[in-house]
């Protein structure tokens, strides 16, 4: 329902509140069951925007709770694999120092989203947390990848 429409149905009871106030009685009869099923229509239309609304709050709900268990294991163990090259400077087979940094950077923004999208779940922005929070857990998975880091370890 837009606001075009709403502003029609005000417009509609409005000429019916001027037929009744003229006393104009055959004419608020007859224009009464046309409002009446438009006012019908738009609380249907409501009622499936707010069933709609309901059912994305929830699958955002849901994916956020997958989503706050996987990124954390994820982010703890690739930050623990990058600073403990970082350390000894044995970095996995085909990767030199450069690939290196260039991996830690990419470590760095996976952290950045998972911080951004616990700054937005506290905010309660769950759109922005689960993008954020999938784009660290995409990020890691890169990461684990090029580090040949199995999920588990």
């Amino acid at each position: 329902m837009s606001l075009e429409d709403v502003k029609a149905l005000d417009d509609s009871l409005t000429v019916l509140k001027a037929d009744f106030d003229r006393k104009d009685y055959k004419a608020v009869l007859a224009a009464a069951p046309a409002l009446m099923s438009r006012v019908g229509a738009a609380q249907e239309s409501i009622a499936s925007r707010k069933a709609a609304e309901a059912a994305r709050a929830a699958n955002l709900t849901d994916n956020w709770n997958t989503l706050s268990t996987q990124v954390p294991e994820i982010v703890e163990a690739v930050n623990a694999r990058v600073e403990s090259l970082a350390r000894t400077k044995k970095f996995p087979a085909g990767m030199n120092a450069a690939g290196f940094e260039s991996t830690r950077a990419a470590a760095g923004e996976m952290t950045q989203s998972w911080q951004k999208a616990l700054g937005a779940f506290a905010n309660s922005n769950m759109e922005e947390a689960v993008n954020s929070a999938q784009a660290a857990r995409q990020k890691g998975t890169e990461v684990m990848s090029t580090l040949q880091m199995t999920p588990s370890s």
